[in-house]
Formats: structure tokens, C-alpha cells, sequence
């Protein structure tokens, strides 16, 4: 992913049998090229969830919270993981060190929509994806 010319960081999906269904688990992983805070990760995600669809200001706040406490600073090379399980939420991983879990369908939904809805602003990553292995 690029922003004004510089990369942000590498993205991929994984989903079984290499084919993404929104109903079936699946995980994005993003592998940062650059540093940015954990705290800063969290409101930019909530800034593009708000983008896509209107909530409640209380739930993006409430979500907010939740990804701050979860989400750490990274590096260049760092690489976050979020795997979506159906009727479970979200569960975010740095490398294999599981950061904690999100069980809330709504915000699942909408967290993955940043990359994976038909109206993310950033389609051709969103086609990339979903061409992933």
C-alpha cells in the first residue's frame, strides 16, 4: 500500500484454498515498511471505517480503545496479522505472538471493509488481495 508515493506496507490475504469468501476464515497480513505507533494504527483504521460507512460515535470510539490497547508500535518489517473467523470476531497477531481478540461482528466487518469492501479507497490493492494465494 502507497500513500503519496511512499510505500506503507505489503499486504496479503489468506483465505482456504486460496479463494476469499466473507462467510469462511480468513486472515490479512500486513508487513510494514515504515514505523508508525500503535495508537496511530488504531485512529487511521477507525478514520477509513468511518469513511466506508457511518457509526455511532460511541462504537468507532469504543473500537478505537480496543485496537489501541491491542495494536503495538512497529518498524519497518514488522508484520500484523488479523484473522477473521465467522461468528468470532477478529483475532490480531504480531509475527506468531497473539495480541488479543475482538469479538464483535460488526467491527470484524467493518476493520477487513478498509481493504476488502467494494467501495475501500484503495481498489486496486483490493483486487491485489483478492488474487492473493
Amino acid at each position: 500500500m502507497r500513500f503519496l508515493g511512499l510505500r506503507l506496507y505489503d499486504a496479503t490475504l489468506w483465505s482456504p484454498g486460496g479463494v476469499w469468501s466473507a462467510s469462511q476464515p480468513y486472515a490479512l497480513e500486513l508487513v510494514y515498511a515504515r514505523s508508525f505507533g500503535g495508537a496511530a494504527i488504531a485512529q487511521r483504521s477507525i478514520e477509513e471505517i468511518a469513511k466506508l460507512r457511518p457509526f455511532p460515535s460511541p462504537t468507532l470510539a469504543r473500537w478505537e480503545q480496543q485496537m489501541r490497547a491491542l495494536f503495538p508500535d512497529v518498524k519497518d518489517g514488522d508484520r500484523l496479522t488479523g484473522v477473521r473467523t465467522p461468528g468470532a470476531g477478529v483475532s490480531f497477531y504480531s509475527g506468531t505472538r497473539k495480541l488479543g481478540q475482538i469479538d464483535d461482528e460488526a467491527f470484524a466487518d467493518a476493520f477487513f471493509g478498509i481493504w476488502l469492501s467494494p467501495a475501500t479507497r484503495a481498489p486496486n490493492l483490493r483486487a491485489q488481495l483478492l488474487k492473493s494465494p
